[in-house]
């Protein structure tokens, strides 16, 4: 019931996170064949992303977070899940996402996962770690955006050699605003954004 329920409302987010996007860019979803193998999804989407979508995200009132110059966008992923809240017995301690990465802004074309450490882990088997994260609020209702300084994991695939990650036209995701009932209980906050992926030139 909880997972059906979960499900329900992050598709309601990513629509009003795709709906925002459109609001703040001309760039197309990135479009790959649900039918496709998940390394041609991927390598489709790297594809896509290559073209229009290479000016990344509108930043307007957060250019602070843009990619180093000379940066080369690599993908374009579109987020939906929870935001996983800890009551430590005085306060909620962010415990990390969970959701599912998309190539479209429908979630009809699963590309990967998003998991604690931060973590992306895309279905090429690549992975790619984010640390010192510089963030920019954008209101009560929704997480802040930030820009990630990316590790790349060992495997070879899209992620290999990403180096930079920003989070934008998040939707939700903000920590409860009722206390826990006792140490330990978790609160998972569904929301849903759009990730871009750079590495160096």
């Amino acid at each position: 019931m909880y997972k059906a329920s979960l499900s329900r409302l992050t598709h309601s987010l990513m629509i009003a996170a795709a709906a925002a996007s459109s609001a703040c860019t001309n760039d197309a979803p990135l479009g790959v064949s649900r039918g496709a193998a998940p390394g041609a999804r991927v390598a489709a989407s790297a594809e896509a992303t290559s073209g229009a979508a290479d000016r990344g995200p509108d930043l307007t009132g957060c250019e602070h977070l843009r990619a180093p110059e000379g940066s080369k966008l690599v993908a374009h992923m579109y987020a939906a899940g929870a935001q996983i809240y800890r009551w430590s017995g005085t306060a909620w301690v962010f415990a990390g996402p969970s959701a599912v990465l998309y190539s479209d802004a429908a979630g009809s074309d699963q590309v990967g996962t998003h998991y604690a450490g931060p973590t992306w882990e895309s279905s090429d088997g690549s992975t790619v770690r984010g640390s010192l994260p510089v963030a920019c609020p954008v209101g009560s209702n929704a997480i802040p955006w930030l820009r990630l300084t990316g590790t790349p994991g060992e495997r070879s695939g899209i992620f290999r050699r990403a180096t930079t990650i920003q989070r934008v036209n998040t939707v939700g995701g903000t920590i409860p605003t009722e206390p826990g009932t006792a140490p330990g209980d978790e609160k998972h906050v569904p929301y849903a954004a759009e990730y871009y992926f750079y590495r160096a030139q």
